[in-house]
């Protein structure tokens, strides 16, 4: 009889007015399969053969004199999110080289179970440099690394095709190797979407240089009938390439509990070892994102669940004292708003303690205590976003509010994201994480300063506004402009970047918006609305920061895209360093 027949029957029992019977037969059933599973699981789970696609991808990288190493990476005893350290690990050295194959899969289930991972990786990094490379404190432990050695096995065979079937659905025939049917789901390698990716942005290219040829003749009276055909041909291929970019952008599209599912486990463990009850709340799981932000958005996100648990959440007693429920409660949300995806992470705790995180600014020189006694509980709680500064009395494995939070924000940055705190003294506090779909194609808005253009994502403009001279004022030697009763801060993009010339009469304010605060950008003229599509800029060739990326016009001329957000903390630093020296 099954474990769960014994206690069906043991209910009945109960119900019926019985003693429930005699459970000792079922607990011993149970320790013996407690003590056979102990057993099974300290040999390591035998590793499937190679795919012919990851044995071709060996070869490859071996012609172009890479190494291809064996690592096998545990996790560190005291590590609790295997899952997020996993993906850590793998994200180091996918920075330096290519993992070919992991084992368990990086994104499955059962990596949560795992004692650590193993990993077939193609680098020009010699082992001692994949050893360093691999190893993060406190979240790996023992690293093997070894030259990969071909099994006897060439894994599949050539004639076998290997698909994902929908639930109900079967595979190939058994009697005939070479048929294979039908299936909804096909997995396909990411390297391949992203190859694909590149190709629609190239095309997009092209398409915005036709554009400008067809401007230019039909500003040519004498060849009116042929802009007129290249007008056409061009609105036909701009149809025809967001119907092919919406559907790349849907195969590399993911749903967001793929970082979600980890999180109930976390509350579970770290709320029992902490001495709280804790419960998670997941709603919105089906919302999707781009693979890559997944695999990025682990690890911010982990932190700021468990420093909730260590230092949001109140104990027991004390929340039953203070009229609460004793279990706390953890809410993760997920929203697609425009062409971006809203995380919350929310408690009902404490929330941050706004006086706590003025006195730590201060004694580390971050605040005097004029600027902290003008400071609004809305913008004290930013401080935590300085490395260092916590809430917490002492420094606990977990940390406190505010220690690494540095770190998140550097992360959501990293994104071309934005974060922000919401505090509620004695009601919790939400973290809201705002990220774009994808860091491949975005809408921006172009503009001009002087002989150079620039860029914006129209995501982050709130409002553009036509100024004249006379609609400025300054308030504390800086330029602002009075809207709806509202003082805004101006930041003249001309001196922040160092732009020889005069500004023009009339001018455009950009208003970028930041949580309840807002400035506004002066430019010379607006160029217009386009999709742009990203290119990396090396951080040698961009120095200040502020440049998210870069783009091609259809005129051939390179664009810099803004970040709105280092532009946003660039001018707050500008204006404090301007205070002090006045």
């Amino acid at each position: 009889m099954s474990c769960a027949d014994a206690l069906q029957r043991m209910l009945r029992e109960a119900e019926a007015g019985s003693d429930g019977g005699d459970g000792r037969e079922i607990l011993a059933r149970i320790d013996s399969y407690l003590q056979h599973a102990t057993m099974t699981t300290t040999q390591r789970p035998v590793m499937p053969g190679l795919t012919e696609y990851q044995s071709l991808e060996i070869e490859d990288a071996r012609s172009k004199g890479l190494l291809v190493h064996d690592v096998e990476i545990s996790f560190h005893p005291l590590c609790g999110e295997k899952g997020v350290a996993a993906l850590m690990a793998a994200q180091q050295l996918n920075a330096a080289g290519n993992i070919i194959r992991s084992f368990p899969d990086l994104a499955g289930n059962a990596i949560d179970q795992a004692d650590g991972i193993s990993l077939v990786y193609s680098t020009s990094l010699s082992r001692e440099e994949v050893l360093k490379t691999a190893s993060i404190p406190g979240i790996t432990g023992a690293i093997i690394v070894k030259e990969h050695e071909a099994p006897g096995s060439a894994g599949f065979s050539k004639k076998t095709v290997v698909v994902d079937h929908a639930p109900g659905e079967g595979g190939a025939t058994s009697g005939d190797p070479g048929l294979v049917q039908h299936a909804e789901m096909l997995r396909i390698e990411s390297s391949r979407v992203d190859t694909i990716m590149n190709l629609v942005g190239e095309l997009i290219i092209g398409r915005s240089m036709i554009d400008q040829v067809s401007r230019d003749l039909e500003e040519d009276s004498s060849s009116g009938d042929a802009a007129s055909r290249l007008s056409t041909i061009n609105a036909y291929l701009e149809r025809t390439l967001r119907e092919l970019q919406n559907g790349v952008m849907k195969m590399r599209m993911v749903p967001v509990n793929t970082v979600f599912r980890k999180f109930p486990k976390v509350v579970r463990d770290l709320s029992r070892e902490k001495g709280k009850r804790v419960r998670i709340e997941i709603l919105g799981k089906d919302a999707e994102l781009d693979k890559s932000l997944v695999d990025a958005l682990g690890e911010p996100l982990s932190h700021i669940v468990r420093n909730m648990i260590d230092h949001g959440i109140e104990a027991p007693a004390d929340r039953v004292a203070l009229g609460k429920p004793e279990e706390g409660t953890i809410t993760l949300r997920a929203f697609h708003e425009a062409a971006h995806i809203v995380i919350e992470a929310s408690d009902d705790g404490q929330g941050i303690d706004t006086g706590k995180l003025k006195k730590k600014a201060m004694a580390m020189d971050l605040l005097t205590a004029d600027e902290a006694v003008r400071l609004t509980d809305a913008e004290a709680v930013h401080l935590m976003f300085h490395a260092g500064l916590s809430t917490a009395d002492r420094v606990s494995e977990t940390s406190g509010r505010g220690v690494g939070m540095d770190v998140v924000r550097s992360a959501v940055a990293a994104m071309k994201g934005s974060i922000e705190i919401n505090s509620r003294p004695g009601k919790g506090a939400t973290f809201t994480l705002t990220l774009p779909l994808t860091l491949a194609v975005i809408k921006a808005l172009l503009f001009e300063v002087g002989d150079r253009v620039f860029a914006v994502p129209v995501a982050a403009v709130a409002e553009v506004l036509r100024v004249m001279p006379d609609d400025l004022t300054t308030v504390d030697s800086k330029d602002t402009l009075l809207l709806r009763d509202q003082i805004v801060s101006l930041v003249r993009l001309r001196e922040l970047f160092g732009i020889d010339g005069k500004s023009n009469e009339k001018q455009f304010a950009l208003l970028i918006g930041s949580g309840t605060r807002k400035m506004g950008l002066l430019v010379d003229r607006l160029v217009g609305q386009q999709e742009l599509v990203i290119k990396a800029v090396d951080e040698r060739q961009a120095r200040s920061g502020l440049v998210a990326g870069a783009s091609i016009l259809g005129d051939g001329k390179v664009v810099l895209i803004l970040d709105a957000a280092a532009v946003f903390r660039k001018a707050v630093t500008r204006e404090k360093e301007r205070a002090l020296h006045t």
